[in-house]
């Protein structure tokens, strides 16, 4: 039946190992708008507790219990697919807020953050300007990890930079000792960290606490106060990708994002403190940019709550083009769910304690 709200079910991992991604993204709906097109909007925030099955469970309710007319997470890759299968069974529009690699079994997911192979393309660059020939790999045994390592090996197989140790480790481990000692053992050039967050500041301080001294590079997950917190001292000079609210007061003007970027990042640090900032609570607020952008049209064609409402959403966002968000310019269309180009990057590195932008990079 239709309604006169628009019903939008978030699925967040606000407790696990995913929570200090979590967190702050549930933060951010806080700044989101209470109308869209003169239309209500009713938020129903779930926590999956950073299960993929549990976000399963979630999503089938909302899409066919709730009836919600956009799903939007979840807050990892292992839950955002899996939302993404319920999204395309039962014809509802997904947001993601960890990047998924989108297929025609996806048809109805949208990307907000950029893919991997996008933001670890500008980690490879700086490796081939500084000559590296070795990488050491540690990352998740999980999807976050293999997709990083599948991008570290495309690279090496084209740049001839040989990759001489991988390890693995789970997100909730609170060691990672023999891993790290396993990779120093050989001798690498650099290692690249495939992990987020407090996670991949645990890496970091290893790794620096066992004497190694060459470049450490990590994924644009990493690039909280979490990282900063856990690594502390030892985190000075670690090196990653991450999207243009992270760093927005060091972008050149000309930048498309620096404007709502900053305008976001004003309004959640008046709220949360200064340095309170992730990129995932950016993704969020992104999705609420997209969400005004396509709900209005949408509503012209069929109301909410109705599988023709759900079908013209869907249309709606894949005539977005150009929409300048905190994260990045997005354009979708019929044949692309991916969103982003190269402006959704930066390199960053950690200099007196914080996320400093990379000159140069």
């Amino acid at each position: 039946a239709q309604t006169q709200e628009i019903n939008v079910g978030v699925i967040l991992s606000t407790t696990g190992p995913g929570s200090a991604v979590g967190v702050p993204t549930r933060n951010a709906l806080e700044l989101w708008p209470s109308e869209i097109g003169g239309r209500k909007v009713k938020l129903t925030v779930e926590d999956d507790r950073s299960d993929p099955a549990a976000a399963t469970s979630i999503a089938r309710r909302m899409a066919v219990d709730d009836k919600v007319d956009v799903l939007v997470g979840s807050s990892l890759v292992p839950g955002c697919v899996a939302i993404a299968a319920v999204a395309q069974e039962t014809e509802t529009v997904q947001l993601t807020l960890a990047p998924i690699v989108l297929s025609e079994k996806t048809t109805w997911s949208f990307n907000l953050p950029p893919l991997t192979s996008r933001m670890s393309s500008a980690l490879f660059e700086d490796m081939t300007r500084n000559k590296v020939k070795t990488v050491g790999y540690i990352g998740f045994s999980d999807v976050w990890g293999d997709n990083w390592f599948s991008e570290l090996k495309n690279y090496a197989a084209k740049s001839g930079v040989q990759i001489v140790a991988e390890e693995r480790f789970g997100r909730g481990d609170t060691s990672v000792a023999g891993q790290a000692l396993h990779i120093l053992s050989a001798k690498p050039d650099v290692i690249l960290v495939g992990a987020t967050s407090s996670a991949a500041g645990l890496v970091q301080k290893t790794l620096v606490d066992l004497r190694y001294s060459g470049k450490i590079y990590h994924t644009h997950g990493a690039t909280t106060k979490d990282f900063l917190r856990i690594a502390g001292s030892a985190g000075e000079g670690a090196i990653a990708p991450t999207g243009p609210t992270t760093v927005v007061e060091d972008l050149p003007d000309s930048h498309p994002s620096k404007a709502v970027a900053q305008k976001f990042v004003k309004a959640y640090e008046d709220k949360f403190g200064a340095g309170t900032r992730t990129p995932f609570a950016g993704h969020i607020f992104d999705a609420s940019l997209v969400l005004e952008k396509a709900f209005p049209a949408a509503l012209a064609k069929a109301q909410p709550g109705t599988k023709e409402f759900h079908a013209a959403l869907k249309q709606a966002i894949e005539a977005i083009r150009d929409l300048a968000a905190t994260q990045a310019i997005l354009s979708y269309s019929p044949t692309d769910h991916n969103g982003t180009d190269d402006r959704a990057r930066v390199l960053v590195t950690v200099k007196n304690g914080s996320w400093k932008f990379m000159a140069g990079s």
